[in-house]
């Protein structure tokens, strides 16, 4: 309908901010534009007030209902993959939070209300986000480790699939880019169990860390020149 107003986008949002602030004073300003443009328009003013009346009692409950409704339909999808796929859910939603530790340490405790297993990291089970193993096990995801980046992960996942598994934290100096997985990282790590997996004393692995960076700094060196350093540390008494 247009007229001697323009009935357009900006009106529309103009009637919808007074229907949902309820401006009854305002509304009845509305209503005489509204119903004066329609009779403008050659539209009895009865059936303009009637269109009026419907839209005004819509905008009172239709805004809330469709959106009750999507909800509705999103609760009962995402309550379906909870109870059939609990593993794989949890997972999924602590990867979304694990920038917040706080968040991840009341759903890890919602997970052990569940019954379900959650492995701490380790360098060559974890990946970034949290993950859900073969015995259908949580596996903590190495990116919610504070002090940790995303690119200091990929990069070491990359290294261990194109390469293989870590035999140990001097294999893994020597074979990623320390440049990404320095010092802040390998320690962050080291501090958070993901070196357990091959000699849980986590003080001898911090003990051990500035001599594996020297050794891996020197052995990339080495690499460059094409040379092999005799005198360099074959590896950590773990590796041996």
């Amino acid at each position: 309908m247009r007229g001697n107003w323009p009935l357009h986008l900006g009106w529309g949002r103009y009637a919808k901010e007074g229907h949902g602030q309820k401006e009854s004073g305002r509304n009845g300003e509305r209503t005489e534009k509204f119903t004066a443009g329609a009779v403008a328009n050659q539209v009895d003013e009865p059936i303009a007030t009637y269109v009026f009346d419907l839209m005004e009692k819509f905008a009172g409950y239709g805004f809330n209902k469709s959106h009750s409704a999507a909800y509705a339909l999103v609760a009962y999808q995402t309550a379906w993959l909870k109870a059939h796929y609990p593993a794989a859910f949890m997972a999924a939603v602590l990867s979304s939070d694990m920038d917040n530790t706080d968040k991840v340490v009341v759903l890890i405790e919602e997970c052990r209300q569940m019954k379900l297993v959650i492995l701490p990291p380790a360098i060559n089970m974890s990946t970034y986000r949290f993950a859900v193993n073969d015995d259908n096990h949580i596996v903590y995801g190495l990116g919610a480790i504070k002090g940790v980046g995303q690119a200091a992960i990929e990069d070491m996942l990359k290294e261990r699939d194109d390469n293989g598994r870590f035999s140990g934290l001097y294999d893994l100096c020597k074979r990623v880019d320390l440049r990404k997985f320095n010092r802040r990282v390998l320690d962050a790590l080291i501090r958070a169990g993901a070196f357990d997996e091959f000699d849980d004393n986590r003080a001898g692995h911090l003990a051990e860390l500035p001599t594996a960076l020297r050794v891996a700094e020197q052995h990339g060196k080495m690499a460059q020149t094409g040379q092999n350093d005799l005198f360099s540390l074959p590896g950590s008494s773990s590796e041996r």
